[in-house]
């Protein structure tokens, strides 16, 4: 049944396997099979009998892609395996259940794109659905697009009543119309231009991006998983977490909880995080990043902060560079690093370990014109890793003397490099930095 020629008005099937093609428009009745059903047409398909299948079930209603060709369903199609529909336009009020496979929709014109939230008919070469055509679809998964696609605009609020886990693809970009919302547990945004979501009541439980640039608003804690973008900007109400590794050349946070980015596989370049007295831990796994501004966002602003830099051997050029941290204690996991910039906004004076470096690595550990900002009461501990040595060219003498400044040492032997000198040491107590450079055991000039 797979002639060009075929022209059929209305089919009723009972068979294993069948593949139709049709000239024209054509309808389906009342039908069952126990393996695959695949219909091409060039001019629509439409249901007006239940459909049942065990395999995959592909209907492509705009076979010869001129943009004629109408998906119309109105009744139940159900299978166990994935379902695929292409058209240049669907109608969709009746059940489509694809039990634990995917429900995959496809717009047959090449660049055409998607409204979602729209119940229109369509307009140019977009494909309109609406929440309550989307509300039909059962399904582990709903993907909507492909590579080929066009824009994916959301322009109402869409919250799939049946499947849980909701991928948008397109070659072009996604947005998000003012005043609508998405909500849903899954959401998987794959753009070749810009996926930018930033209404404040979305509310999604897990995300993955692949886009060239991204923005996501969401309204309570948020999981983030395997992510490739380069610019990627994240506020949410509550936490933030993360299920996956980002590969992100320029990545924004500002959270209402706690920001939690410990995959060992991520791999950051330029960051910035805003969650006010909120635990802030970030892993980077490409040999450093830099602390600055993106998206309007400088800095770290936060509670207890912890980095823990991968791979990380050589002083320069890697190393965790420039900005300015504002948190009450800071922990850092190197094998060497090379820190630039201004430390500051300590007010808790049970930080003992202001500045906790917890590497085992060989270093050098490096500390470029660091000085604290002003503000109640201020330390920096500087510890030694057992034996390692601590460079700090030039600390200025505002932040040397001005202001109770330690060095505390772990257990170990090294040395402490400053523009006052060189001091060597073996001791595990917190000792001032002046008084450690006034040791007679080793003093040495520049």
């Amino acid at each position: 049944m797979d002639s060009a020629a075929n022209d059929l008005d209305t089919i009723q099937l009972s068979a294993q396997n069948v593949q139709l093609r049709d000239s024209d428009d054509i309808d389906l009745g009342t039908s069952s099979l126990s393996g695959n059903l695949t219909v091409f047409a060039n001019n629509g398909i439409s249901t007006s009998g239940n459909v049942t299948a065990t395999g995959a079930v592909v209907l492509d209603a705009d076979f010869d892609n001129n943009g004629s060709g109408i998906f119309d369903h109105n009744t139940t199609l159900s299978t166990s395996a994935d379902v695929t529909i292409t058209a240049a336009q669907m109608a969709i009020d009746g059940t489509i259940n694809s039990g634990t496979g995917t429900i995959t929709l496809l717009n047959s014109v090449v660049g055409g794109g998607f409204d979602l939230g729209s119940a229109g008919s369509g307009v140019g070469n977009t494909v309109e659905l609406a929440d309550s055509e989307l509300d039909q679809l059962v399904a582990a998964e709903v993907i909507i697009g492909s590579s080929g696609t066009g824009d994916i605009t959301l322009s109402a609020d869409i919250a799939l009543a049946q499947s849980d886990t909701l991928s948008l693809v397109t070659g072009a970009d996604i947005s998000q119309n003012n005043g609508t919302s998405l909500q849903e547990t899954t959401l998987n945004l794959n753009a070749g231009g810009d996926a930018i979501l930033t209404q404040a009541s979305n509310d999604v439980s897990h995300l993955n991006v692949t886009a060239t640039n991204s923005s996501f608003v969401d309204s309570n804690d948020l999981v983030v998983g395997d992510s490739t973008v380069s610019t990627m900007l994240v506020t949410t109400g509550g936490a933030l977490s993360q299920n996956g590794s980002l590969q992100v050349a320029n990545l924004g946070v500002q959270a209402g909880g706690e920001v939690l980015l410990t995959d060992s596989g991520n791999a950051l370049e330029n960051l910035a995080i805003l969650a006010p007295n909120q635990r802030i831990q970030v892993a980077e796994s490409d040999g450093g990043f830099t602390i600055g501004t993106v998206g309007g966002i400088s800095g770290i602003t936060g509670g207890a902060l912890t980095l823990n830099i991968f791979g990380l051997s050589t002083m320069m050029p890697g190393g965790l560079v420039s900005g300015l941290i504002d948190v009450s204690s800071l922990d850092i996991f190197v094998n060497g690093m090379n820190l630039n910039g201004s430390i500051g906004g300590y007010t808790d004076e049970d930080a003992l370990n202001l500045i906790n470096l917890l590497g085992l690595g060989s270093g050098p550990y490096e500390f470029n014109g660091m000085e604290l900002l002003p503000t109640e009461r201020e330390f920096a501990y500087v510890p030694s890793l057992l034996g390692q040595d601590f460079f700090a060219p030039p600390m200025t003498s505002k932040s040397i003397t001005s202001r109770p400044v330690r060095q505390r040492v772990n257990y170990g032997q090294g040395a402490f490099y400053s523009d006052l000198g060189k001091a060597s040491f073996l001791t595990n107590a917190f000792v001032p930095v002046q008084q450690l450079l006034n040791q007679e055991q080793g003093v040495e000039d520049l």
